[in-house]
């Protein structure tokens, strides 16, 4: 990260400084005469965890999540994660079973029905129990 008056600049951009406009500051002699400092770039923090925003001199305000909201993430991400399991098994239910069992046998498809649907709920509990902080 490159500051130039205390404010992070990208050197591939054109910058003004004193009247006269730069194009680039990727020469290191130009940057060196401007007073441009580099500076490692910040080390940002896991997205589950904490919130951040950048400032102009390319610090950061780190905020933390509070249990709740990171409980409520991981549910999702759970919920998600269940929910791309069982497209496939939803997928091929219903091309290969689904309109002959309904015109031959209907009590049975939906005796199929329900337990495909006690299966999706025991996945979703089980994914939801897995969430850890």
């Amino acid at each position: 990260m490159f500051l130039f008056n205390n404010k992070r600049i990208n050197i591939d951009s054109p910058v003004t400084h004193n009247g006269v406009t730069y194009p680039n500051l990727r020469d290191p002699v130009t940057r060196s005469e401007l007073g441009v400092i580099e500076k490692p770039d910040p080390v940002h923090p896991d997205p589950k965890l904490f919130f951040w925003t950048e400032n102009e001199d390319g610090s950061l305000n780190i905020t933390e999540k509070s249990k709740e909201i990171i409980e409520q993430q991981e549910l999702g991400d759970n919920a998600n994660k269940a929910q791309i399991y069982l497209q496939d098994t939803d997928y091929l239910f219903a091309v290969d079973r689904h309109s002959r069992l309904l015109t031959e046998e209907p009590e049975r498809a939906a005796e199929i029905t329900i337990k495909r649907e006690e299966a999706r709920e025991a996945i979703r509990l089980f994914k939801a129990s897995q969430v850890q902080l």
